[in-house]
């Protein structure tokens, strides 16, 4: 669950170096369709500790254009995003736990797009943090 899965999905790691993972997600957004992230993870000491950081890009907002939640004018958007979190790297198995911190999202464009069209946009600001929360496989 989060941005490294495509909101709802799942994540796969690809070993780069020791310290490093390239890492792949899809998932969907439930509303709006499909959803994907794409990126890499920095294990500063392995060997030591499960602590990370990670550069990703992919999905991290949707927005609802309609009264109807499951109906009517839906759209997920995506960004970079930077995280820090506690995770398993790609030949281990775990819980993985990330706070990500949104750099940028072309939410913001639609936003506005929006506003000056003059629609009422309830909770227009996207949120700068989120967290991802997984099980990781091997």
């Amino acid at each position: 669950m989060g941005t490294p899965y495509g909101i709802l999905g799942v994540n796969v790691d690809f070993e780069i170096s020791k310290k490093m993972d390239f890492t792949l997600g899809f998932g969907g957004t439930i509303f709006t369709g499909s959803g994907k992230a794409i990126g890499i993870r920095y294990y500063p000491n392995p060997e030591k500790s499960r602590l990370r950081y990670s550069l990703i890009y992919g999905t991290n907002f949707f927005i609802h254009e309609d009264d109807c939640i499951f109906c009517g004018d839906s759209a997920s958007y995506e960004g970079f995003n930077i995280s820090m979190g506690w995770g398993s790297k790609s030949n281990d198995s775990g819980w993985d736990f990330d706070l990500i911190l949104k750099l940028t999202s072309e939410a913001e464009d639609r936003i506005k797009e929006l506003q000056d069209l003059g629609d009422t946009i309830d909770d227009a600001d996207i949120p700068s943090l989120s967290f991802s929360l997984g099980y990781h496989w091997n």
